[in-house]
């Protein structure tokens, strides 16, 4: 660590120790009270109270609020001193990202909050500090049951209290993996994991804190900013996902081992990572994505091929081709496959068209839709789709307050002035500015009816008015139309609030620039994603179809680089935006033995089989098919193991012994006997040795045995270890 810098880490982590040592949910809020002086909780009788309990959660989450960083050292020292801690007072906080001042409790008020809340996120900080997690816990604590708290909030505190081990699912973290928050413990293990990864030589705190320096927020040692949500380490949406998700990519290991299912997989993660669900990090409605990949593969943006021997540069990139017309046989130039989608993939430029907004009689509003820490991003599709903006405050109707006592009277919080803001101070015909986080917007609406409640929407907010939408797309930055960011508050004016809904002259807003969005006369170009996916890569001469492009597709070669294509005599080049996805299978060509060129410029990605997806048949087949693979290592080598997809568990489920032999008779045996071609030693070793210590039916065996026709008599094999100590084998 530097001088003064990352002095948290210790503080917090003797913090979170001392909890758990000396002190229970009571002599928390007592402690947080004295040094806070009150913070609210609410009744089961709907009075005002100090809170009465607290879990670690809640203390650690009330200390690292958005306050000036000297609030922030003033009540480390009253908790030093209260607690008795050894590590020094901090200086900084550098690399924290903030508990929301609104929701920093994580949980509801005590008229709302069930008993069990503030007990298991006791057991679950328990659980972090000690290293043993009880995953249902976990996840219990990410559903519903837990409101409030969100993975954003709890992967904070695993952060801030082991920052060695966790890292902070927010905004500017997670927006570089374009993955969808983890819904699980598992998933958000493998988000730590990757991170950790991909950043080897970084702990959690200095990658966090890089998140905020190289998104050019820099920090202040006098206060702290909120924090930004814009792309943390590129500038683009093709670039920070390169920086996760490579270019160019290889799935490769034995047959059966779902290389072709998962290109889709990894396809959607890139096009739209969305529309994938998790189950304990395996995908739970691939038929939905399996459509929406077709989907995208009829408008272009996928392409799908298969290498061969034959294959060539012709088809690939681009060639002369016969062409008969009628009885005359004649020539002409054909693009292949590659070329076609590097030409889809070029940036396509965007328009909107709108009449010019006269700005001195039309008031200018801000407003976030869906928390962009939390990633809700479907109140803002539905917003988008239904042309509405919405607000999600007390699910109460608005439409009869006419003053500001009116809406404190329903909400004594600044959840009433937001709502005076959007019911009373907001016209047909006003502005509205969608922010996506604190430095970009992504959309602008005209407002063109009043305020409405509805609580029978798919999304948790209620308070609506219907808009036009004048601009919707790709971010934009606050710099564009704005002179400062964006305020995390979810709805504001750019006008005097003393003036209270009439049209002001503000300097900060830029209307000559707004209105060239409005209108259109601002371009702006889109790289949508695009994905070739390469079956069987390794089974082309890759010369001789990429010929002179192979060098093209390297990751800092694209679009800084260009060759002329020897029929056509064009200029071309290969768009960054385009994702090359292969597949190798290892007991085809070993993995050894590929060519170089492929080595080099693509990123490998090994699939192995999986005993837990194999059905079981009734017999524990699981565990024979990870006996036969232990068996197929040792003999052969791991490239040549039989993949699950041949037992796949959701296709086979209930199915039992027969539909095994079948698969058995027909796929395995003879691709064994193909492994062990003129080596029937190891394959004699191999079958009855599996077979003799699986619980099958003996006339299964016998059938395995008149397999072998080669060998009708042979002496069973009980001790398959032992046999393969025998000298000939050694």
């Amino acid at each position: 660590m530097e001088n003064n810098q990352f002095t948290w880490v210790p503080f917090f982590k003797e913090v979170h120790e001392k909890i758990h040592t000396n002190y229970n949910a009571k002599q928390l809020a007592i402690i947080a009270n004295e040094i806070f002086g009150h913070i609210k909780d609410i009744d089961d009788s709907g009075n005002e109270v100090s809170i009465q309990e607290m879990s670690p959660i809640n203390f650690i989450g009330y200390f690292n609020r958005r306050l000036k960083l000297r609030n922030r050292v003033i009540y480390c020292e009253k908790l030093k001193e209260i607690m008795n801690l050894i590590s020094d007072i901090p200086k900084d906080f550098d690399g924290i990202p903030e508990f929301n001042n609104t929701n920093c409790l994580c949980m509801p008020f005590k008229k709302d909050r069930a008993s069990y809340i503030i007990q298991e996120q006791w057991e679950i900080s328990k659980e972090i500090l000690e290293n043993h997690i009880n995953i249902e816990l976990f996840d219990k604590i990410l559903s519903n049951d837990h409101p409030y708290i969100g993975l954003s909030y709890l992967s904070r505190f695993c952060f801030i209290v082991k920052p060695e081990k966790y890292y902070p699912y927010d905004k500017q973290m997670a927006i570089n993996l374009n993955a969808k928050m983890p819904e699980t413990f598992k998933g958000y293990e493998d988000y730590c994991k990757l991170l950790k990864d991909t950043y080897p030589k970084k702990t959690s705190y200095e990658l966090s804190y890089e998140a905020f320096i190289k998104n050019n927020n820099k920090w202040n040692q006098k206060t702290l900013t909120d924090i930004s949500k814009k792309d943390i380490f590129m500038n683009s949406n093709q670039d920070k996902l390169k920086d996760i998700i490579p270019l160019n990519q290889i799935l490769y290991g034995p047959p059966g081992t779902g290389k072709t299912y998962n290109t889709i997989i990894e396809a959607m993660k890139i096009i739209n990572p969305s529309c994938i669900q998790y189950d304990n990090g395996n995908v739970k409605n691939y038929d939905e994505v399996k459509r929406e990949f077709n989907n995208y593969k009829q408008e272009g943006q996928i392409e799908f091929v298969t290498f061969h021997q034959s294959y060539s540069y012709e088809e690939f990139v681009e060639g002369i081709k016969p062409d008969l017309n009628g009885d005359n046989l004649g020539y002409k130039l054909e693009n292949g496959i590659f070329k076609n989608i590097c030409e889809h993939a070029k940036p396509i430029a965007t328009t909107t068209k709108h009449a010019p907004i006269d700005f001195s009689n039309t008031k200018v509003f801000k407003m976030s839709l869906g928390n962009t820490l939390e990633k809700e991003d479907d109140i803002y599709d539905y917003c988008i789709e239904n042309n509405v903006v919405s607000l999600g405050w007390k699910d109460t109707d608005f439409s009869n307050c006419k003053t500001s006592q009116d809406f404190k009277s329903l909400d004594n919080s600044w959840g009433a002035t937001a709502l005076e803001r959007f019911v009373k101070w907001m016209d047909i015909g006003d502005i509205i500015i969608i922010s996506n986080g604190n430095m970009n917007f992504r959309a602008i609406a005209q407002v063109k009816s009043d305020y409405f409640y509805d609580n029978n929407t798919p999304i948790s907010h209620t308070h609506f008015r219907k808009v036009e939408w004048l601009y919707k797309g790709e971010d934009i930055h606050y710099s564009k139309i704005n002179n400062k960011l964006f305020s995390q508050q979810s709805i504001y004016g750019y006008f005097s609030t003393a003036r209270k809904g009439q049209p002001d002259y503000n300097p900060d807003l830029k209307t000559d620039e707004l209105n060239k969005i409005i209108t259109g006369e601002i371009n702006k170009e889109v790289s949508k994603p695009h994905i070739l996916i390469i079956d069987e890569i390794n089974r082309g001469n890759i010369s001789k179809i990429f010929g002179e492009l192979i060098t093209l597709i390297e990751e800092d070669k694209r679009e800084n680089l260009s060759v002329t294509l020897p029929y056509s005599k064009e200029t071309f080049s290969v768009p960054k935006n385009l994702y090359i996805i292969g597949t190798m299978n290892t007991s085809d060509r070993s993995i050894a033995s590929i060519d170089i060129a492929l080595r080099r410029r693509f990123k490998f990605k090994e699939m192995m089989p999986k005993k837990e997806l194999v059905a079981n048949f009734g017999i524990g087949f699981d565990e024979i098919f990870e006996k036969l693979n232990t068996n197929i290592k040792i003999l052969l080598d791991r490239d040549h193991q039989i993949g699950h997809s041949y037992f796949i568990k959701t296709k086979y489920e209930n199915a039992d012994i027969n539909v095994l032999k079948t698969i058995w008779f027909s796929e395995i045996m003879p691709l064994l006997n193909e492994y062990f071609y003129c080596d029937w030693e190891k394959l004699k070793l191999i079958i009855p040795g599996f077979i003799n210590k699986s619980k099958v039916p003996d006339n299964f065996q016998n059938e395995c045995d008149e397999f072998l026709y080669e060998f009708k008599t042979f002496d069973e094999v009980t001790d398959f270890e032992t046999v393969l100590k025998q000298e000939k084998f050694e």
